[in-house]
């Protein structure tokens, strides 16, 4: 009976020390994974799978897409699917000249500040004196203001500069600037080449050339007094010359005609010889017409038993101005409107 009871103490003693060999087993275990995982917490690679790297301060990721609210993004930041309304905060100082602002730039390095605009532009919010700026990196060693936005109950554009290269209308009216115009001084006989300070005018019409021409869009030949109209359209004419008379009585006569002789606007003008020997006049026109495309060119004449002469001095008033007109949107000429 005692060696009973013996055998079953020891077999007692047998599964205690088993026991107590697994349990240690198991603690070390469990100290073993948490010195594992404390060593990668201490090292900061405990991460559960993400695309981003830190570098201390500093979070980035390289060669992806990120999407807000959008699980197929197709470009570096992309927002929103289709629905709902995706909004962007900036939230900047107040009463701050560079509240907040998006850059953007091209040549910029990873060492520029933060505020560089990387030969790029901007657009800043400035919190004092609450315009929407717009600004210019035009590496020349400041920043340029390109235009704002004023916040106010009344608000305004200021724009130092605009180039419109089509058109540009206020109230359904265009107001593009003339770019089609034609300005010259003094004039020139075609058939003696003479551009004297004091022309004769024949009794026959002939023609004449504009000197010392500034144009666009409409070419004048000063050798040949050829006028090329190269937009049809209705063109408004400034023609002022100083004229002078020794006779008792000349009328002279200015014709704008095609170079076929096809005459599309005239203008005469009665000189008359007072007490003194010389009277003089100044002949203004200052009507508009519609122009075909082709050429056309000016010619002059002094009919009656007198003989005209234009001052055709620096200093005097023989000038010519063509421009064509720009009509309101949606205007048309009217179908009686005289056209050449």
């Amino acid at each position: 009976m005692a060696n009973a009871h013996h055998t079953s103490f020891i077999n007692q003693q047998v599964v205690s020390n088993a026991q107590n060999n697994s349990l240690t087993t198991r603690l070390t275990a469990v100290e073993t994974t948490n010195g594992t995982q404390q060593s990668a917490i201490n090292l900061n690679t405990a991460k559960v799978g993400t695309p981003f790297t830190i570098s201390g301060t500093d979070v980035y990721i390289n060669s992806k897409m990120i999407g807000i609210n959008n699980s197929t993004p197709n470009c570096s930041l992309d927002i929103g699917s289709g629905s709902g309304t995706p909004t962007i905060r900036l939230s900047g100082a107040e009463n701050a000249t560079t509240s907040s602002e998006i850059i953007f730039s091209d040549v910029y390095a990873s060492d520029d500040a933060s505020t560089d605009l990387g030969a790029g532009c901007s657009i800043r919010w400035d919190s004092q004196n609450n315009q929407l700026q717009f600004i210019i990196d035009a590496q020349t060693g400041s920043l340029i203001n390109a235009g704002y936005l004023q916040r106010h109950e009344f608000p305004s554009w200021n724009l130092p500069r605009v180039s419109i290269p089509t058109s540009f209308s206020a109230y359904n009216i265009d107001q593009t600037p003339r770019s089609i115009f034609l300005y010259a001084s003094r004039v020139k006989i075609i058939s003696s080449g003479s551009s004297a300070t004091t022309l004769t005018i024949p009794n026959s019409p002939t023609n004449i050339a504009w000197l010392n021409s500034i144009e666009s869009g409409i070419a004048n030949a000063e050798a040949t007094g050829i006028i090329t109209i190269s937009n049809a359209g209705l063109y408004k004419f400034m023609v002022n010359i100083f004229l002078q008379t020794n006779a008792s009585q000349s009328s002279f006569k200015i014709r704008f005609k095609t170079t076929a002789g096809i005459q599309i606007w005239k203008s005469l003008d009665h000189l008359s010889k007072e007490e003194g020997t010389t009277s003089h006049t100044n002949i203004c026109v200052n009507i508009f017409k519609y122009l075909a495309v082709g050429t056309y060119m000016f010619s002059l004449e002094c009919d009656n038993d007198g003989v005209g002469q234009i001052d055709n001095a620096f200093d005097s008033a023989t000038t010519l101005m063509i421009e064509k007109m720009v009509l309101p949107n949606g205007y048309t000429l009217n179908s009686n409107y005289p056209a050449s």
